[in-house]
């Protein structure tokens, strides 16, 4: 039916869900019909976007009544959002990856500004990924992005959340925009940049993951937000991390899954800022994954830089490349992606898999572990991504994608291994204490006769020595000594297991013993073993 060059037909899509298909000449949009529904407004909105608008009453109510007199019938295809949509790819602007493919209705709001585009690919290829060999974060962070899209063939249930912790200015924020430049704008300098704030995805956490879906997520200003968040804020800012970014079945439109990869940024790791509740919950630490850049790196998140300038200068170039051509890695590889998993998804899902056993195997992983092999796996599905960026000619065949994704793996299980209490990272302290008593290169204080002047002075130089007292063999560490002997001494030195073992002076834990200078006697920590039932020895 038409109303002043309008034409209204109805469409019913998945989970038989309603829209209307308008069309005006060459504009086509469809629109759910809860969107014009009582007092929603949401769909003459979009209808003004195209410049559709009714002048009057009239003009309205008639538009109204081709609405209510519509037929529905099933039609094409209809994408109620972006990302994989009936085995193709739609980008937010609206875009089809593989345009061979059947017809998509577009029935979201598209914007342009998250895809766009400028300067040249190949400009790219050789200012950016190809300047970057041998560079381990920045290569991770780019293939990372290459991931997001993955998700939905080999992982749909789960997002991933990386994060590069490190002080101001060495270059994480860089890092952040070069990854931009593959998706579209990496700046403000060169228009609406595909980097949100940590303040937006606290406000808008739907609508920031349904922009995004299937696609990276790149987030910074964490610390600026969470430092000076109240507890209200920071709760917040908890559930949307836990039940929005980790958990790919929240946050859908039209009940669909939205998948994507997060590349946060901050001086301090996430779980830490959040607050004293989550920052050891190492079953979070196993899904947030930090990737710490340490202070005493020498060029921030580079290895190394080119011999004919500093740090500052290779970030600025590199920048300035991402801010005169982007936009073009992204596009080539989901469509090359899509064409693949159109022709046979089996074989896209097998070379994801065999990438990631031999993620696995290199990286030397317990695969009876299930927490280990789910990180693993989260770095393992960023070098699978780069190997396939490399297949479809979206990197330079000479760019390493494993070495990069296996370094930033051991930095974050460095980093984990420091969120677990020293405590439960050492062996049993009265196992050390005993194996120190079977060390042979521990100074011996002879029991007999005088010892020799070099002896003396070897006792004297001594932090750990073994000797005897009223028949007993004993091993003696002087307190200047005893937190790098035992570092968690302050946290054991009145556990039960120590008290069974060490040899006190009434209220005092030290007792004086012949390992000072000449001969003299001082203070130190000694310890007896028994093979009876531990308790505690007098002095």
């Amino acid at each position: 039916m038409r109303n002043s060059e309008i034409t209204v037909d109805g469409l019913i899509g998945d989970q038989d869900r309603r829209y209307y298909q308008i069309r005006r000449e060459n504009d086509v949009v469809t629109i759910p019909t809860h969107a014009f529904s009582g007092a929603a407004k949401a769909g003459y909105s979009r209808l003004a976007d195209l410049g559709i608008s009714f002048p009057d009453k009239k003009a309205l109510d008639a538009f109204r009544a081709q609405m209510a007199d519509c037929r529905f019938v099933r039609g094409p295809s209809i994408a109620a959002h972006s990302g994989w949509v009936c085995g193709n790819f739609v980008f937010p602007s609206g875009a089809i990856a593989d345009g061979e493919a059947p017809t998509i209705a577009i029935a979201f709001e598209t914007t342009r500004t998250i895809t766009s585009k400028a300067g040249k690919g190949k400009t790219w290829l050789k200012g950016i990924p190809d300047r970057l060999r041998g560079q381990s974060i920045p290569v991770f962070a780019l293939c990372a992005t290459f991931a997001a899209p993955l998700l939905e063939l080999v992982d749909p249930n789960r997002n991933y959340v990386f994060e590069l912790v490190g002080k101001a200015g060495i270059g994480k924020s860089t890092i952040q925009q070069l990854a931009a430049a593959n998706i579209g704008v990496p700046t403000r300098q060169a228009g609406t940049p595909c980097i949100s704030s940590f303040l937006e995805l606290v406000a808008e956490p739907l609508t920031m993951l349904n922009r995004y879906r299937d696609l990276p997520l790149i987030v910074d200003g964490v610390a600026e937000y969470l430092g000076t968040a109240t507890k209200a804020q920071r709760t917040r800012a908890t559930q949307i991390l836990v039940g929005h970014l980790l958990t790919s079945g929240t946050g859908g439109v039209g009940g669909a899954s939205v998948r994507t990869i997060a590349l946060l940024s901050s001086n301090r790791p996430i779980l830490s800022a959040l607050g004293h509740e989550v920052q050891h919950d190492l079953s979070l630490a196993d899904k947030v994954l930090t990737i710490p850049i340490a202070d005493d790196r020498p060029y921030g998140v580079f290895d190394t830089l080119p011999d004919d300038m500093d740090g500052h200068r290779f970030s600025t170039e590199l920048v300035n490349v991402a801010q005169a051509n982007f936009g073009h890695a992204m596009p080539r590889f989901i469509a090359e992606l899509a064409k693949a998993a159109a022709a046979d998804r089996t074989k896209v899902i097998g070379q994801v898999n065999r990438h990631l056993a031999q993620f696995r195997k290199k990286a030397g992983v317990d695969e009876n572990n299930g927490a280990e092999v789910r990180v693993a796996d989260a770095f393992g599905l960023v070098y699978a991504a780069g190997r396939l960026a490399k297949t479809y000619k979206v990197f330079p065949k000479t760019l390493n994608c494993f070495v990069p994704a296996l370094a930033c793996y051991r930095l974050n299980r460095m980093h984990r291994s420091n969120l677990v209490p020293l405590a439960d990272r050492l062996p049993p302290i009265e196992d050390r204490i005993r194996k120190l008593f079977d060390d042979e290169a521990i100074v011996r204080v002879p029991t007999k006769g005088s010892p020799s002047a070099k002896v003396v002075e070897a006792i004297a130089r001594a932090d750990v020595l073994r000797g005897a007292c009223k028949g007993s063999d004993e091993l003696w560490i002087r307190p200047t000594a005893i937190h790098s002997v035992l570092p968690d001494w302050s946290e054991r030195r009145c556990s039960d297991a120590v008290r069974g073992i060490l040899v006190h002076n009434g209220k005092k834990l030290t007792t004086k013993r012949r390992a000072g200078p000449e001969g003299k006697h001082a203070l130190m920590y000694v310890f007896r073993i028994s093979t009876n039932t531990p308790m505690l020895f007098e002095a």
